[in-house]
């Protein structure tokens, strides 16, 4: 087995001379017969407490058909569900030749206060991602995803949401996306087609949590067979959806 250490620091002048900036990086990866890991810390004077994290760091441990990783991640699971975001959590891929298996779970957004009465706080988000595919990578896949972002309602005090009117001025949100794709490679991966149709559910304002069936009735006129309140764990559903009931207008391909 071996491992291998990358150091890499710089730092800079901003627009004020005065004020510098700098940042630290360090990659460090090994193997031993089997089993690889490879880890990245990422460290920069820009990071502020009352920001989104500029900080970036992760630990990866790769067996043959398994890969973990803990700490910073973009999952890529496809271009409508989750793609391209810095997920502070959880990844994992379960990867053989006909069939794969990916999930992501962590914190998309981090929670900040704000400064009561001038500037309203940011909610913690999370965000859990699940990839089911298969076929040959080579030739012919087919793939179907579920994400879902939610805004955690507890991460702020009311003081940061809420103004001198209690209205809400910070809106948690909640949105859920089902997707499903293609993809199709010939002449030796030469020519590439493929294709993805995705469907979304999104509440822009969470605070008051679900409806009651009773609340639906009278403020819809018409009874539903479910209480909106018994799924409030998988998705949010009240009068602050968009559409309220689902149409053309929440697809996307």
């Amino acid at each position: 087995g071996k491992a291998i250490a990358n150091f890499y620091a710089n730092s800079d002048n901003r627009a004020d001379e005065a004020d510098t900036g700098g940042n630290f990086r360090l990659d460090l990866k090994g193997r031993q017969e089997w089993f690889r890991f490879k880890t990245k810390l990422y460290l920069s004077s820009l990071e502020d407490s009352d920001k989104q994290p500029v900080n970036r760091y992760n630990l990866g441990m790769f067996v043959p058909h398994f890969d973990l990783v803990f700490g910073d991640y973009s999952p890529n699971l496809s271009i409508f569900s989750m793609r391209g975001k810095n997920v502070r959590g959880v990844y994992s891929k379960l990867d053989f030749s006909g069939f794969r298996v990916l999930t992501s779970y962590g914190q998309s957004k981090r929670s900040i206060d704000g400064v009561a009465e001038y500037s309203a706080g940011t909610f913690k988000r999370n965000s859990l991602g699940l990839r089911v595919e298969s076929g040959n990578k080579k030739k012919f896949t087919f793939g179907l995803t579920f994400a879902k972002s939610k805004d955690d309602v507890k991460s702020l005090n009311e003081e940061f949401y809420l103004d001198i009117n209690d209205e809400v001025v910070s809106k948690p949100e909640d949105n859920i996306v089902l997707a499903t794709d293609f993809r199709m490679a010939y002449n030796d991966q030469r020519v590439v087609v493929g294709a993805e149709i995705a469907g979304s559910m999104h509440n822009s304002n969470i605070v008051d949590g679900a409806m009651s069936s009773e609340e639906m009735e009278d403020e819809y006129g018409q009874s539903i067979p479910i209480n909106p309140e018994d799924y409030e764990a998988i998705f949010v559903i009240n009068s602050n959806m968009e559409p309220f009931i689902p149409s053309f207008s929440s697809l996307a391909y």
